[in-house]
């Protein structure tokens, strides 16, 4: 915005130089576009909640004012009852809702479509995602994050759902491994460090990601339950009221935020009873009630079924050989012994343990295949065993 300003301030100033060339006004011209140029190099570096709306409405389309004072308000002492028609409002129209300036938010049959075309075998996690997810971007002023909590079997899809939730909505995915936060004091990165400490004048990570976020913003915090307990004692109030405090003493008090946490916690008795999920992890203990209370949804993902595993196998198969180059063509002789060798990794981590075993049997005629310049091959069963060659 400072370069807008001071471009508009120079260019503003040759206009009048050109001006008094012509009239023979120079000095008093020259003057005067040197004070504007001034005037509009003070104005940039004004805090925000000085700052004229109207001029930075225009200068940005995007900008929001500040949050001036987020502290509690409490309640009117009226006793009068708010009308009846406040409890009947129309019914909402997703369609009607913009997502950005560049397009239009896509529709609940749009957005489970794009889901599923990048999710397998999770089609009930994916229509309850959506239905929450679709609610929150209707409620476009609401301050309270919506949080959903992925629960499960590793290697079912609760990363790679929100990544295609990321990809769908057309948002920036931040991010967070919980796993780097084991230990108390690294909660600073996340955070932020205290005041005359190194980095303390940095900021947060997620402080960070909130604040730069456009029009919405959407957390990842990956394998909650690898975390220290003091750090998610630290986020109950911003899963509550959407407020969050850096050590610096920033307030950031975002809008249309979705937070998504990932947990591997008692993920074998989530698999056998996935609709128990909830009061599975209640009775683990793990996580304090009023955290679970802060959570909006909590949707189990289960193991694949055969069907859905053959599936994914041919899918993570192509995508494997594509990194070589490599466009692979799966014979159907070949497209049940591969199944067969990867449906037990597949049965006990997940798409991960698939891609695993597919690595381990056909990395080395991958290699051989792109050091030969071969671009497509064939999936083949050869003397019992599977390979890749020359198509």
């Amino acid at each position: 915005m400072i370069c807008k300003l001071l471009q508009w301030g120079l260019l503003t100033a040759l206009i009048f130089y050109i001006g008094s060339v012509l009239a023979g006004l120079f000095p008093f011209v020259l003057l005067l576009g040197a004070v504007l140029v001034a005037l509009c190099s003070v104005y940039a570096l004004l805090p925000e909640f000085l700052r004229i709306p109207m001029l930075e409405i225009w200068l940005n389309p995007d900008w929001e004012p500040p949050v001036k004072n987020p502290s509690y308000t409490p309640p009117s002492s009226s006793h009068t009852s708010p009308p009846m028609s406040q409890f009947h409002q129309p019914p909402l129209d997703f369609k009607s809702l913009t997502f950005s300036a560049r397009g239009q938010l896509p529709n609940r049959e749009e957005l489970i479509a794009s889901l599923k075309s990048q999710v397998i075998g999770q089609d009930e996690a994916i229509e309850a995602l959506v239905r929450v997810v679709m609610g929150k971007l209707a409620a476009q002023n609401c301050s309270k994050p919506l949080v959903v909590f992925f629960a499960g079997p590793t290697g079912t899809g609760k990363t790679e759902l929100s990544k295609a939730l990321a990809t769908a909505l057309s948002t920036k995915l931040n991010r967070f491994d919980m796993g780097e936060y084991s230990d108390a004091f690294k909660g600073s990165n996340l955070m932020g460090s205290a005041k005359g400490y190194v980095g303390s004048e940095e900021g947060g990570a997620l402080p960070n990601a909130i604040r730069y976020s456009k029009k919405r913003c959407l957390l990842l915090f990956d394998e909650v339950e690898k975390a220290n307990p003091s750090l998610w004692r630290q986020l109950l109030a911003f899963f509550d009221e959407g407020r969050l405090t850096d050590t610096l003493g920033s307030v950031v008090a975002p809008k249309n935020t979705i937070c998504l946490l990932t947990s591997n916690l008692a993920a074998d008795k989530i698999a056998q009873n996935p609709i128990a999920a909830k009061d599975i992890l209640k009775q683990e203990g793990f996580f304090l009630p009023e955290f679970i209370a802060r959570v909006d949804k909590f949707i189990p993902l289960p193991r694949l079924n055969q069907a859905d595993s053959a599936r994914l196998t041919v899918i993570l198969a192509k995508r494997v050989a594509s990194r070589y180059g490599i466009n692979l063509v799966i014979e159907q002789e070949a497209l049940s012994p591969l199944v067969e060798e990867t449906f037990e990794e597949g049965e006990k981590y997940g798409g991960r343990g698939i891609q695993e075993k597919i690595l381990d049997l056909l990395s080395d005629d991958f290699i051989d295949l792109q050091g030969s310049g071969t671009t497509t091959a064939s999936l083949v069963v050869t003397g019992g065993v599977l390979k890749a060659q020359t198509l």
